[in-house]
């Protein structure tokens, strides 16, 4: 996992090349699903309980 530069100005040092593996690219960003933390708020605990049940298998 990428992150992108912290201080938006700074999106425009970056290399024409490197713009493709930058997370906050604006072409990147269409293919971004959000998180919806209002679920993750609610359902933390079970999700993940059933992660580590998963990972753990």
């Amino acid at each position: 996992l990428g992150q992108g530069p912290a201080n938006p100005a700074a999106d425009a040092l970056i290399p024409a090349d490197k713009k493709r593996i930058n997370p906050v690219d604006p072409e990147n960003m269409k293919k971004q699903i959000p998180l919806d933390m209002e679920w993750y708020a609610k359902n933390y605990g079970a999700a993940l309980d059933e992660y580590t049940k998963i990972i753990s298998a």
